[in-house]
């Protein structure tokens, strides 16, 4: 006699179009002799199909988007538990396979379907003649000379059309209260011991990605929401260029640790000054290391510009929320978890108050810079409340012992 099954394993398979080209024997020869470097030391690739090039390739990287965003909506990672040389229990991501609360298993085929026939729309409309060819003619225009060296591999319409393929989402029962009548009652225990570790591992493991990524977006949400900082080194600062430089991004080495103790990698922006002393960006942001003195040394200021407030920060966030909110029984039950739930449904809420949608949310900021503030010290607390769990997780010297709900519950 079996019982219910209350998860299920999700996989699929998701195809899309190349976007590089692998630099040819032909290339490097040329690349070797103009700038006299071995052949062999050349790496690299040509860029094709970017979706900054054309509309029809925007739209086809945001409908792949949206079958992705769909999948996290209702899934979460599914781990598998091994045993190192060193008998430590390991807990592993698996690639491509994710678990799912069996009764929300109609309502994300529903949505993934529609997803999925809009995808394979979008391709078979780029491979038509017209739009393949209007595409094809932008790279040959953007590549130049070295046309003649990627036209023999650029992809065909034919190949296009393979590429972009998506499958039907394979459901797969993952019961760990099954029965097996032609096992040995002490196999079929061992085999549910087994799944029940998996279940637990892909929670925890689930837990940590989604308090790092609420953590990556409230931080988001704070940077935007403040004053740009720009650097105002000495005319004789052998950095003199960086003079009015914006300071997008400053990573310690207490958030990476690549970066030596001590030491700030940080990103700026240069610029130049228009007649109207509006500043404009010169080329693409670089990453500078610098110790703090150095840093110091570049005069850094909080200016009175706001930074640039994008919709997609606000549309992240809830979407994050909205799917703690439905995976959260898959996560089991432990302290961890009900902290990560609490301070999303607080955060949700807030939103919620704010604007009916993240273009409304960030059209009121815009507008307003008490509503600006209020939205900035707010997402500040969220931020600390969330790096101190992470921090507190990393402190705990062994797992979180958790019961993962393994019953059918009613769908929400």
């Amino acid at each position: 006699m079996s019982t219910k099954v209350s998860y299920c394993t999700v996989k699929f398979v998701v195809g899309s179009i190349p976007t590089s080209i692998a630099l040819t024997n032909e290339a490097k020869e040329v690349i070797a002799k103009e700038r006299g470097v071995a052949k062999n030391k050349i790496r690299g690739s040509y860029s094709i199909l970017s979706p900054k090039g054309h509309e029809l390739l925007q739209e086809g990287a945001e409908l792949k988007r949206i079958l992705v965003s769909i999948r996290k909506a209702y899934t979460i990672p599914k781990y598998i538990v091994s045993t190192a040389a060193s008998s430590k229990a390991l807990a592993e991501k698996l690639d491509g396979e994710y678990l799912i609360e069996a009764g929300r298993v109609d309502t994300f085929l529903e949505h993934f379907e529609v997803a999925r026939k809009n995808y394979l729309s979008w391709g078979e409309r780029l491979c038509k003649e017209e739009n393949y060819n209007v595409i094809r003619d932008i790279d040959q225009t953007d590549l130049a000379d070295d046309w003649i060296i990627v036209q023999m591999k650029y992809p065909s319409a034919e190949r296009l059309k393979s590429a972009i393929r998506c499958s039907v989402p394979e459901i797969i029962p993952f019961d760990v209260n099954f029965e097996l009548a032609d096992v040995a009652p002490e196999t079929a225990e061992k085999l549910k011991q087994q799944l029940a570790a998996q279940l637990a591992a892909s929670a925890e493991g689930s837990v940590a990605e989604l308090q790092q990524e609420l953590f990556e977006m409230t931080s988001s949400i704070v940077k935007a929401c403040g004053r740009r900082i720009r650097l105002l080194p000495p005319s004789n600062h052998p950095k003199a260029e960086l003079r009015n430089a914006e300071v997008q991004e400053i990573v310690t080495s207490a958030n990476n640790s690549e970066i030596p103790e001590g030491h700030l990698l940080i990103t700026v922006q240069t610029v130049t000054t228009k007649a109207n002393s509006k500043f404009v960006s010169l080329g693409d942001p670089v990453n500078l290391l610098l110790t703090e003195a150095e840093y110091k040394e570049l005069n850094p200021y909080e200016t009175d510009e706001y930074r640039k407030l994008a919709t997609s920060s606000f549309n992240n966030i809830m979407e994050l929320t909205d799917k703690i909110e439905k995976v959260k029984n898959m996560l089991g039950d432990s302290k961890e978890t009900e902290d990560l739930h609490a301070l999303s449904t607080k955060i949700s809420t807030m939103l919620a108050n704010s604007g009916k949608s993240a273009e409304a949310i960030a059209g009121e900021l815009r507008k307003s810079s008490l509503a600006r503030n209020t939205i900035k010290d707010a997402f500040k607390e969220f931020e600390s409340t969330i790096k101190g769990q992470i921090e507190t997780k990393r402190k705990s010297p062994m797992a979180v012992k958790r019961n993962v709900n393994t019953k059918k519950e009613d769908k929400n």
